[in-house]
This record gives structure tokens, sequence and C-alpha cells, in this order.
């Protein structure tokens, strides 16, 4: 009986432990077409995080944001053939692991900007890989809208990484209008209490 009510326990709490590893709170001093942007919070395990554009994305001035005006392209492979994406990468400190949870992300998305999106990750910096399917993107204000958290946890790579070993994320989107000045597709806006992209999950030390 004990057994099961300590089982029980650990089932109903297991969610909690799980906190936040790195991520981007943008402030009033952020003119949005910065090149890259360092992460505002990394847990003690983890290095610090940059943010930066593909190449075929131009930076963008927007307040409390990391802002980009998007290439007309209508799939993720015209994405992936213009770079139209957003980068950054998770590596942890020497002597400690991370385990990933979630990605939480705010956007800001021009009329014309584009109408889907997709988390990729890479453990080599080249090979690139969707996590789960692409996501639609609805009407999200000039404040930004917090988007449908991405699941990590079931993506074995990305729990128990060592030290020794970056994983790298894109964040490729499309369905933007050929020859609008109106796709932009930003990450934001921050709020005091609201980063405009965090990525959750456990780090500790061997």
């Amino acid at each position: 009986m004990k057994h099961y009510l300590l089982s029980l326990l650990l089932l109903l709490f297991s969610g909690t432990s799980y906190a936040q590893l790195v991520a981007w709170n943008f402030g009033p001093a952020t003119r949005g077409d910065e090149k890259t942007s360092v992460s505002t919070f990394a847990d003690p395990c983890m290095e610090a995080s940059e943010l930066s554009r593909g190449p075929g994305v131009r930076p963008q001035r927007a307040t409390y944001s990391f802002a980009g005006l998007w290439p007309g392209c209508n799939s993720m492979l015209g994405a992936v053939r213009q770079g139209a994406f957003y980068e950054f990468s998770l590596k942890a400190r020497k002597g400690c692991l991370f385990s990933l949870k979630r990605l939480a992300l705010v956007l800001r998305v021009q009329p014309d900007g584009p109408k889907a999106y997709i988390l990729t990750y890479s453990t080599d910096g080249e090979h690139f890989i969707d996590i789960g399917a692409p996501v639609r993107v609805g009407s999200t204000g000039n404040d930004g809208k917090l988007q449908k958290p991405i699941d990590l946890s079931a993506v074995p790579e990305l729990q128990n990484v060592p030290a020794k070993k970056t994983i790298t994320f894109r964040l490729y989107a499309w369905g933007s209008k050929e020859g609008s000045e109106n796709t932009a597709f930003r990450i934001g806006k921050s709020t005091a209490d609201r980063p405009a992209l965090t990525v959750q999950g456990t780090a500790w030390k061997k």
C-alpha cells in the first residue's frame, strides 16, 4: 500500500519539477532588428543561448520583440531553400546534463506574414528533424499571442543531453505573400512576467 501511494504521488507531481532552462524577455531597449539576441535567462547548468535569423529573413524594427520580414514562400521546402527561419542552440555547462519538456512561444505576425510554422532540431547543426506537425498561425494582434506549447518530452535525442552535445533548433515558417512589405513574423511581445520565448525542462549536475 505504501509503495502504491508513493507511486501515485510521484505521478501526480512529476510535472512540477520542470523549470525554465533558457528564456528571452525583450525589454524596452530592444529595437527588434538586432543581428542576434542573447537569452536573458539561463539555468546555472545551461550555457547562454543566442537567437538569430536565417539568411532569407530581413531584420525589422519592433518593440519588445525579435523581428524579421519573411520572403515569399508557400511551403516548408520553400522556407528551407530560402533560409526562412529563426535559430538558437542549447548546450549544458561542463559536468551537467539536461532534458527538455516544452517550448513556449509568443508570436506577432503581420497580415501577409507566414501562415504556418514548425519547430525542428539537429544534433549536428546540419540535418534537421521535424518536431510534431506544422502549426497554423491564427490572428496574433499587435501585442502578440502565446502559442500552444510545443512538446519536446517525447523526443529521445532531447533527453539526458550531456555537455559535449549541442542541440540546435530552427523555427521554419511559410505562407507569406510574395512582394508584400507586411510579412513580419516576430517573436514577441515580451511583458514583465511573460518571456517571448522560453524552453522548459530539467538540468542537473552529474
